[in-house]
């Protein structure tokens, strides 16, 4: 079996994503969702938190670049 370091990015977040939801109904699905894309409940985002516009907007964009994803 391949090393993770030797597998290609978009392979091994699939796997992650099976890992996390291998059990989990579509409800469980969408709450770990909601959980990773969504800020705490109260909690503003500063300009240093990653789930700062800026901060957001520059993650997806060195993720499309390591994926090679252009723009269009």
């Amino acid at each position: 079996m391949p090393s993770f370091s030797d597998m290609p990015l978009s392979r091994m977040m699939n796997f992650v994503w099976y890992m996390l939801t291998r059990n989990a109904d579509e409800q469980g699905r969408a709450k770990l969702r909601a959980k990773l894309w969504m800020p705490p409940k109260g909690v503003e985002p500063t300009p240093e938190s990653p789930w700062s516009p800026a901060n957001e907007t520059g993650a997806f964009g060195a993720l499309r670049a390591q994926l090679g994803v252009k723009n269009g």
